[in-house]
């Protein structure tokens, strides 16, 4: 190891044990006793039509981001209607990830009709402004590793 190397790894290694130490096995169960405080309830969000969500992310406009795992980002419009009961009031779906081309391996463009308009969507993020939301997504070819294939 070398110097600084060793030095961030035994300060590391002394504040992980400290953790370990104060938050012992008898600190959880103090914790749980005194419950969390927080009131979480389940709700469906009504009008999605998104069935194979990946990620999902609420944007600087104020709309949810919901990519699917087949390439699509479904952008929604949300109204609150009451507690726990919230609808989609308007849906844009962007497909330019999806309609990326997929490659193989060793570069060579796949047409396979198959895969044509997929892309399995890896994660999500969007940022900018409320009049300009920008969004990046890490996208892969769809195939799963098969030597079948």
């Amino acid at each position: 190891m070398s110097f600084s190397f060793r030095k961030l790894f035994i300060s590391t290694s002394i504040f992980c044990l400290s953790l370990v130490l104060f938050w012992g096995p008898g600190h959880s169960e103090e914790a749980a006793a005194q419950g969390s405080g927080f009131n979480f309830s389940v709700s469906d969000l009504v009008g999605h039509s998104n069935a194979a969500p990946s990620s999902l992310q609420f944007g600087p406009d104020d709309k949810l981001y919901v990519a699917d795992r087949f390439g699509d980002v479904y952008v929604y419009e949300i109204v609150r209607n009451g507690p726990n009961d919230y609808e989609v009031i308007s849906t844009e779906i962007i497909t330019s990830v999806a309609n990326m081309p997929n490659h193989d391996d060793d570069g060579t463009l796949n047409t396979a009709s198959g895969l044509v308009g997929f892309r399995q969507v890896t994660g999500l993020l969007v940022t900018g402004t409320a009049t300009n939301p920008v969004l990046y997504v890490s996208s892969s070819d769809p195939r799963i590793n098969d030597p079948g294939e």
